[in-house]
């Protein structure tokens, strides 16, 4: 029994012309669609190498200002609590003089004391207060660069 094949040579050319030009037409609106040149290494091996190390250099960039800005509140705390603490000896210094006046009374002295205790207390307490959970003694030891 004889075995016939027809074929359509023609029709096989062009559906191959046909699943190339889809293709083509498939990647430029891949391209449109998402705006850029490089969608994946097959388009540009070279450029997407190009671009993913001008990334992770721009990634390094943005967590470098993320630390600074981290370092700038820091620091801005510290300065505010040097302020107060500056404001406290201040007063500290005030309340000695005034209790070293021969003229003042005993209970003016207990005042002066007991005013003198509640801001060395204060100043303990500013000594150890914490930046983000972390009291300010231990940022050299946990590896952070913030001076102290």
């Amino acid at each position: 029994m004889p075995l016939v094949i027809n074929t359509n040579m023609a029709a096989v050319v062009a559906s191959n012309h046909l699943a190339t030009s889809n293709a083509a037409v498939q990647k430029s609106m891949d391209r449109m669609s998402t705006g850029k040149r490089i969608n994946s290494s097959s388009d540009d091996a070279g450029g997407m190498g190009v671009s993913a190390l001008i990334h992770s250099r721009l990634q390094r960039q943005v967590r470098l200002r993320e630390n600074l800005n981290n370092s700038m509140s820091f620091l801005q705390v510290q300065a505010g609590a040097l302020q107060m603490a500056s404001k406290i000896l201040g007063r500290m210094s005030e309340l000695k003089t005034m209790s070293l006046d021969m003229t003042k009374h005993s209970d003016d002295r207990e005042n002066y004391d007991e005013e003198f205790m509640e801001l060395q207390l204060e100043l303990r307490s500013i000594s150890q207060g914490k930046f983000n959970g972390i009291n300010r003694r231990n940022y050299r030891k946990k590896g952070c660069v913030f001076p102290l």
